[in-house]
């Protein structure tokens, strides 16, 4: 029973991750826009944070089809292009509930 359990503890976990990567995709790419930056020149200002990534990284996490960023990345990108993490993740219960 122990065996199972961890694998069925995940399952709620990686729904929520798809539901905030689902919400805070599209957020990093119009903010990034608004803010009159590149994508290249978003990886510049990322590494003021630590955080090496490249355009292309950049360009898929943007369009979703990156679903792992870290919570490094999420936090400096938050800071950066003032998007509000507690109203993604409020949204992301929402969906959760829906």
């Amino acid at each position: 029973m122990s065996n199972i359990t961890p694998k069925l503890d995940a399952l709620p976990r990686l729904r929520v991750n798809e539901c905030f990567i689902t919400l805070f995709a599209p957020r990093i790419r119009e903010q990034r826009i608004t803010k009159g930056l590149s994508q290249h020149r978003l990886c510049i200002c990322l590494q003021t944070y630590g955080i090496y990534v490249s355009q292309g990284y950049i360009s898929r996490l943007e369009s979703g089809q990156r679903k792992d960023p870290s919570i490094a990345i999420i936090i400096a990108l938050s800071i950066i292009l003032d998007i509000s993490i507690d109203q993604i993740i409020n949204l992301t219960r929402d969906l959760m509930n829906e």
